[in-house]
């Protein structure tokens, strides 16, 4: 039930980046406040466009992109004084 909730969380925060997030690829440790995704397939398109473009590249794509690891940081003890 967790899983199912942080993984709707994640595909409204980072769902244009990232494609096919689901909770099977999640490690979560609530308590520590981690969260972890391994062997994530970002959104060529999306990041090619933006990235690409912003180098002067427009007239190139990315086809595939992937990321070893994505890892989020929840400081419970310190929500106020961390962004």
């Amino acid at each position: 039930m967790v899983k199912q909730y942080i993984s709707a969380v994640l595909e409204d925060l980072v769902g244009e980046y990232i494609l096919n997030i689901s909770k099977e690829k999640l490690k979560v440790s609530t308590i520590k406040g981690k969260i972890k995704l391994d062997n994530v397939e970002l959104d060529g398109d999306f990041i090619g466009s933006h990235i690409l473009s912003a180098v002067g590249l427009s007239g190139f794509g990315v086809l595939s992109c992937w990321a070893r690891r994505l890892q989020i940081n929840i400081p419970w003890k310190n929500l106020d004084n961390e962004p």
